[in-house]
């Protein structure tokens, strides 16, 4: 996989003002007008040709069809639910919501063997929360729709949520040093580390129709999302995609930010 990066400033400063012999006045004109058509070009060349004054940064719009919904496992026959609470800002407001989640969905999860792999798109693919997760991104879509927010603004929201819940170790809250969390884990036991809210952001995501990857850098979990030509930030190309980065952990990362200690270091790519 092949990771990309803005370009750091281009100066011309240094080659013009070796040429001689010309006035200072000359000269300082001459490094303005430089200047502005190095900057010219570097805009041209960051975001893909789409100029640089009043581009708006947009990713792929439902580059695939809504996920489809399948049935899965037969759950237990637990009764009742879980009530969750999230509060989380978004563009200087906060957000709150409660949601209630199934005990027998929670049960299910709960209880289900972890599989034994590197590749944790199983636990983003895994159908028998299907349903849950189509009626949180619709919810996701209707918010979006209702504050007039730009594909690019829906999925910060959604980032922005996920980000919001705590970070908790494996260790700490496990019996093991690895532990995938499903969705519904995530949520209920509010929180989890890197993979388990990265599993979670990808099935979001999934759901919401985006096209999505779990990125791995050494000892990290992330997630792409699809984006245009004309989008500037870090990302992965993938079967002749571009997969922008998302960091799951923390809060106020946007599309396409990296944090600095897995920025210029190898990934591994896992498609949902």
């Amino acid at each position: 996989c092949k990771r990309h990066y803005r370009n750091p400033r281009i100066s011309g400063q240094n080659l013009l003002l070796a040429q001689k012999p010309y006035s200072m006045l000359a000269l300082l004109s001459m490094l303005l007008l430089k200047r502005i058509f190095v900057i010219a070009i570097g805009c041209v060349v960051l975001l893909g040709g789409t100029g640089c004054f009043g581009s708006e940064r947009t990713i792929t719009p439902r580059v695939t069809s809504p996920a489809p919904i399948n049935v899965g496992e037969e759950l237990p026959d637990v009764p009742g639910s879980i009530e969750c609470s999230f509060v989380w800002e978004y563009k200087g407001n906060e957000w709150t919501w409660d949601i209630e989640i199934p005990n027998s969905l929670y049960e299910y999860y709960s209880q289900k063997k972890r599989i034994p792999t590197e590749n944790y798109s199983v636990y983003v693919t895994d159908p028998s929360d299907d349903l849950f997760i189509t009626d949180l991104a619709n919810r996701f879509d209707a918010v979006a729709q209702r504050e007039g927010f730009s594909e690019f603004e829906q999925v910060n929201f959604a980032v922005a949520f996920v980000q919001s819940l705590p970070y908790t170790s494996d260790a700490v809250t496990t019996l093991y040093d690895e532990y995938p969390r499903y969705p519904i884990e995530t949520l209920v036991d509010d929180g989890g580390d890197c993979e388990d809210t990265s599993i979670l952001m990808a099935a979001i995501l999934h759901a919401m129709g985006y096209g999505v990857v779990l990125i791995r850098p050494p000892h990290h979990m992330a997630v792409g999302v699809q984006g245009e030509t004309g989008m500037f930030g870090t990302y992965y190309e993938r079967s002749g995609n571009r997969y922008f980065y998302l960091e799951t952990t923390g809060d106020g990362w946007e599309i396409g930010e990296i944090p600095a200690e897995y920025d210029h270091v190898g990934v591994d790519i896992f498609e949902i």
